[in-house]
């Protein structure tokens, strides 16, 4: 699913194409979450474990943050196949899960500690602008 979602990623992102619900139809997705709600089951039950623990993430993702997901997806797996090589390596498994709360923990203190409000009409053009990648419509939203 991660594969799938980074599809959603970057400034020109793809889309994703799914089963529709019914009909044998198609549909297009933009988001990750979008195509996570809608994805149900992959078809084994080991894969669907691991399926609805991303499903899970990226829609919690979505929902606290708005967008996100995919980008979680992403970093989701890459921290699982570190982490499956570390085990196969002998590493303690617990011990690494406390690590990676450690982690987690001191990158939102830095995240925290750079963040920068941005209360002027500029800087929020500049961050409307890596948004909508028009500077039309990022002057607008800054002014608004």
């Amino acid at each position: 699913m991660a594969e799938l979602f980074a599809q959603t990623l970057g400034p020109v992102s793809g889309h994703v194409i799914g089963d529709g619900t019914h009909s044998g139809s198609y549909e297009v997705y933009a988001d990750s979450g979008t195509a996570a709600r809608r994805i149900l089951s992959l078809g084994s039950p080991q894969m669907d474990i691991g399926a609805m623990a991303v499903r899970s993430v990226v829609t919690g993702v979505e929902e606290v943050v708005g967008d996100g997901g995919a980008m979680a997806a992403v970093l989701m797996r890459a921290v699982y196949q570190a982490a499956n090589r570390r085990i196969s390596a002998g590493v303690d498994a617990m011990g690494m899960v406390r690590e990676l709360h450690e982690a987690a923990a001191a990158a939102a203190d830095i995240v925290a500690a750079h963040a920068v409000c941005a209360k002027t009409e500029d800087k929020l053009a500049v961050l409307a602008r890596s948004v909508v990648n028009d500077p039309d419509l990022a002057a607008m939203l800054g002014e608004m």
